[in-house]
């Protein structure tokens, strides 16, 4: 018995109108099962094709709506994007990078280096400083106090409060001794 195969054509159609057999359909190989799985087979291989084109172009199928020759959405085609407020749509670019930079510097953590003298446990201490406005206030501002590498130990053993802050100073307490001065960052970032 020689075997033959169904043969796949160098450009396959796409069938919709595949017939589904019932048990009245006579089962004959010539007139029913091989024309339908010659439409199965086809509709693979055409799908099988485009994959490959879509791959073969870099992402870009033959006939996607909206993209150039090159695989990118037209100038004219992209949203407006709104840029009111602090930066707007007449800006040159040194005064919109400007704009950016007032931002992110706005919102960026503020380190302030610190000595706390030696003081004795429970005093609250105070030390004046200055220190963004925002620090008036708890909501518009997130304020933390960390030791320097020198003063990991003695910050921890200390027990170092950060109890209050303003654009003035802050006030502090410790839980033991501290017998000598150490540094520590008030850290503030505005939000």
């Amino acid at each position: 018995m020689v075997e033959t195969i169904y043969e796949l054509p160098e450009t396959p159609a796409y069938h919709e109108d595949i017939p589904k057999l019932t048990q009245d359909d006579p089962v004959d190989a010539d007139e029913v099962v091989n024309p339908l799985i010659q439409k199965v087979l086809e509709n693979t291989h055409a799908v099988k094709k485009k994959l490959d084109g879509i791959q073969a172009s870099k992402g870009q199928p033959d006939g996607i709506a909206g993209l150039d020759s090159s695989g990118k959405v037209p100038a004219a085609q992209l949203p407006e994007i709104d840029v009111s407020g602090s930066i707007n749509a007449h800006n040159t670019s040194n005064a919109a990078h400007s704009d950016i930079r007032g931002l992110i510097s706005k919102y960026k953590p503020q380190f302030f280096p610190v000595t706390i003298p030696a003081t004795n446990a429970g005093v609250v201490g105070s030390v004046s400083g200055t220190f963004p406005a925002c620090t008036a206030n708890e909501t518009t501002c997130i304020v933390d106090a960390a030791p320097t590498d020198a003063s990991q130990d003695v910050f921890h053993e200390c027990g170092f409060w950060l109890k209050s802050i303003s654009p003035t100073g802050f006030t502090y307490t410790v839980d033991s001794n501290l017998t000598a001065a150490m540094t520590v960052y008030i850290t503030v970032q505005e939000v």
